[in-house]
């Protein structure tokens, strides 16, 4: 009954948000009804309002919540007046109806009519997604910083976290309100034969499983944030935490069949787990694609997919057990297969004798092994025979002789990131194989212990892949940094791309897949040069490129080392895999410097067809740098072959928030150029905002020590050290000084009281055509009578304005002085604003430096605008009334 009023409710209120956007002369293209957090909600699409102004859409948001009150209302005086009839009971459940469904809908934290009403009131569009994108990372980065937040920032933080709550809260009262309602009723249906259990299943189908989905992809988000945040703190780069994480948590879910037994619950643990794994496995294919290792991958993916029918088979047909149980023999089959793939993958070779023994005697305790397990397995099933128990004992066997197997695999990694993802395998297998030997004994079947052991198998096969899988994609790029050298010319810097690339490559493979892999790698390319005769020699992470090589032309020298670094990656494929050769690849050309990039870009990457992308990619990422240079003031002067060189000086940096850059008091050591985050330059209580394309350091001048320089998100800064900045100025970009000398004449001029609200791109063309002169101590920079044709601005020292009294030969008689002037004071004004000779003497005090503008570029500039004129004229008649007045 309280559905059938909630029913009525929910479609009057969905009227009269349609009736108000009528009103507003707008239209409604649909309505109908929806599952919202699982519970059932009628809807009007109310889009076209969007384009209405902002009252009109506040309007028709309260619409809704107002007619429930108002029927609400109506309903609860109608239930006053006659309680004990049907239509006052009707009626007290529609008033609650109302009620409810107007408090859901006012509540802001749901994205219905309250969530619009605020979004509206705010002037923040898109108010729930932009705050929980900022409490997923900048807030905390803030914080940490212990940065104050402005009003827009502490309103996404404050919504934020209040929705994260209370969609969890939702979440679980929507599963409790399902749960109350239909658990009752799918219970009795499913024993009601076949017809109950079809519409059981279309209930199922129909309600429960949008709220299962809807929590399954809530789940996955907060996998995916939560992963994000680690891999943005540098966890994920680190083998041991990742492998480690995976292992303690799935040795924790085996505490569950502890606790419950065997469960409902167990199974649908184990065969998630089971499914985990192999998803897992699944995205790996693709990742050893051409690999020897990735044969052994398809036999264990086969294996962890046996696993999952056998287990989904005990769980829903426990009578097919011999089914299941050959199943799982078949699986410890390919298991052995899988390890002889693993065998040949390895070196023996290059193995010491004790790591051989120990594979040596794990394969002789095969034997007693599978002969104890047989004897053991006929004893608890005297209806065996001894051919039978021995079957059934070959899992144990298999086993054993595949852990033998996968241990010189495993001794090979010693030294690699993936050693930790293959140790949790080797183990999980060894928990696989005591769980199967547990199982097949009746007094330890579905025990406690037996049922924890599955799971913690289980959970180790899916540890293994899951952290296989993260290490994969978090290539270690440790020890890959070149310094930016000055080359003597292109072919030189083709050089060091190559010696720089190919040991970027060998140490890739050795971080990630331990020495043995990359003896491997020498080895072969040391065979394939004397066989080519490439006259390059390779001796581990060095190369020598012979004189014969060097001589070459440099188109020829680039095809001889395409066509080197084209079988290098070819052996890196069979040796780890297609994705990590090609990732290894970008990460060495990543951390290549810049000049180098753009010579094995020329030279080297149109040679290999794979390598297009890489080189289109880079060329993009080039010609971002150069737009971003490009705004900036410092480089306004830069020709184009300029800032090519400037960005291929830069070299990228990123800052973690809360980092400090450059501390009060230090010299600036080069310069920083703010590409993403944000930098705050503090000075005392004084806080200033950074952003893209603002930069800081040597060529602000002196005065930037006397701030603090920290990022207050993680941030990317382009840094110039101070070697290579100086290099820049004085030979690839020398209008970089003129474009520092052209800031520092802005700013100077931006202090003057006269020019201080002239808009940037008039005061740029002032500063562009004006120019620096230097004056010495008494000399005189104006004359009393002679046309000067400037306006000066005073940069350093003092000067003095003298008067003459006028006769008609010109001034005569002793000097007055009538005014000092000092730093960012001007003059010159007179004459540019009466067209007459100057009036005074303007001599230097001490030693001078002056801006001098020539009047018809004032003129050109800024004298069109009536508040710069305005003032000039101000302030030289008020100088004209002090000279009379002393005259």
């Amino acid at each position: 009954m309280l559905g059938v009023a909630l029913f009525l409710t929910l479609t009057l209120h969905e009227l009269a948000h349609g009736l108000a956007v009528k009103h507003f002369g707008k239209q409604v293209p649909r309505a109908g009804i929806m599952l919202y957090f699982g519970m059932p909600a009628a809807f009007v699409d109310t889009s076209d309002i969007w384009l209405a102004p902002r009252h009109a859409r506040i309007l028709v948001s309260l619409a809704g919540p107002l007619c429930d009150l108002l029927i609400g209302s109506l309903a609860a005086i109608i239930a006053w007046a006659v309680p004990e009839t049907v239509v006052g009971v009707w009626m007290r459940r529609i008033a609650t109806a109302s009620y409810l469904t107007a408090l859901f809908n006012f509540n802001p934290l749901l994205e219905l009519d309250g969530y619009f009403i605020l979004v509206d009131a705010l002037r923040l569009p898109n108010l729930r997604n932009r705050a929980l994108a900022f409490i997923g990372g900048p807030l905390w980065q803030k914080v940490r910083a212990r940065t104050a937040l402005n009003r827009e920032e502490r309103i996404f933080a404050g919504y934020g976290l209040l929705s994260t709550l209370y969609t969890g809260v939702a979440v679980v009262m929507a599963i409790l309100f399902w749960q109350r309602q239909f658990a009752s009723m799918v219970a009795e249906l499913w024993s009601g034969g076949l017809i109950g259990r079809l519409v059981a299943i279309a209930l199922f189908g129909l309600v429960i499983a949008p709220l299962l989905i809807g929590v399954v992809l809530a789940g996955w988000g907060a996998v995916r944030a939560i992963t994000g945040w680690l891999t943005q703190r540098g966890y994920t780069r680190d083998p041991r935490f990742v492998a480690s994480g995976f292992g303690v948590l799935a040795m924790t879910l085996g505490w569950l069949p502890l606790q419950v037994g065997l469960r409902v619950e167990t199974g649908i643990l184990l065969m998630g787990l089971w499914i985990a794994a192999v998803v897992t496995q699944w995205y790996l294919q693709r990742d050893y694609e051409g690999a020897w290792i990735g044969r052994a991958l398809v036999s264990f993916f086969l294996i962890s997919v046996i696993e999952l029918i056998a287990q989904a088979g005990y769980l829903m047909i426990p009578d097919a057990a011999r089914l299941w149980s050959g199943m799982e023999i078949a699986g410890y089959a390919l298991l052995l297969f899988a390890g002889f793939v693993a065998l040949l993958d390895v070196d023996l070779q290059q193995q010491r004798s004790s790591q051989l023994i120990a594979s040596a005697v794990l394969l002789t305790l095969a034997f007693p092994a599978g002969t104890i397990a047989a004897e053991l397995i006929r004893i608890a099933h005297p209806e065996y025979s001894a051919l039978w128990a021995l079957i059934a004992a070959v899992p144990i066997y298999s086993g054993v002789i595949a852990q033998a197997l996968l241990l010189p695999l495993l001794i090979s990694l010693y030294d690699a990131r993936h050693f930790w993802s293959w140790l949790l395998l080797w183990t999980g297998i060894l928990f696989q194989i005591g769980s199967y030997l547990l199982e097949l004994l009746p007094a330890w079947r579905n025990t406690p212990p037996t049922l924890a052991l599955l799971v913690i198998a289980a959970g180790l096969w899916a540890a293994a892949w899951g952290s296989h899988l993260v290490t994969l994609r978090s290539i270690s790029l440790i020890g890959l940094s070149w310094p930016l050298q000055p080359a003597l010319g292109e072919i030189t810097r083709l050089q060091d791309a190559f010696r720089h690339m190919y040991v970027g490559l060998y140490r890739l493979l050795r971080g990630n897949y331990g020495v043995q892999r990359t003896r491997t790698l020498d080895n072969r390319m040391d065979v394939l040069a004397a066989t080519a005769n490439w006259e390059v020699t390779f001796d581990r992470d060095q190369v020598r490129i012979g004189p014969t090589v060097q001589a070459l032309p440099l188109d020829e020298q680039g095809a001889r080392y395409a066509e080197i670094l084209r079988y290098a990656v070819t052996i890196l494929e069979t040796l780890a895999g297609r994705t990590f050769a090609r990732r290894a690849f970008l990460a060495a050309y990543d951390a290549l410097p810049w000049p180098e990039r753009e010579a094995l870009d020329r030279h080297c990457l149109a040679r290999l067809p794979w390598a297009h992308e890489i080189s289109r990619a880079f060329g993009d990422a080039r010609e971002a740098r150069i737009r971003l240079l490009r705004q900036i003031e410092l480089f306004a002067t830069c020709e184009d072959h300029e800032l090519q060189a400037l960005a291929a000086a830069f070299v990228s940096q990123r800052v973690a928030a809360g980092e400090v850059i450059l501390r009060a008091g230090e010299p600036p050591s080069g310069i920083w150029v703010i590409e993403t985050g944000e930098i705050l330059a503090r000075n005392g209580d004084t806080v200033q905002e950074l952003h893209r394309g603002d930069y800081f350091g040597e060529l602000q001048g002196p005065e930037v020590t006397d701030c603090e320089y920290r990022a207050s998100i993680e941030s990317e800064l382009l840094y110039l050290p101070p070697g290579e900045l100086q290099r820049m100025l004085r030979e690839a970009a020398p209008h970089t000084a003129e474009g520092a000398e052209l800031l520092a004449r802005m700013r100077l001029l931006e202090r003057t009281h006269l020019l201080a609200d002239v808009p940037r791109i008039q005061l740029r063309e002032l500063a562009r055509h004006a120019e620096r002169k230097t004056v010495a101590a008494r000399q005189i920079i104006v004359r009393q009578g002679r046309p000067s044709g400037y306006l000066y601005v005073i940069a350093s020292g003092q000067a003095a304005v003298l008067r003459q009294e006028e006769t008609a030969q010109g001034p005569r008689g002793p000097a007055r002085l009538v005014a000092r002037l000092g730093v960012a004071e001007f003059f010159g004004e007179m004459e540019l604003l009466r067209g007459t000779l100057p009036v005074a003497t303007v001599v230097a005090i001490t030693p001078l430096e002056v801006i001098a503008i020539p009047h018809h570029v004032v003129k050109q500039f800024i004298l069109g605008g009536d508040h710069v004129t305005s003032r000039l004229e101000q302030i030289s008649s008020g100088r004209l009334l002090e000279l009379r007045a002393q005259g």
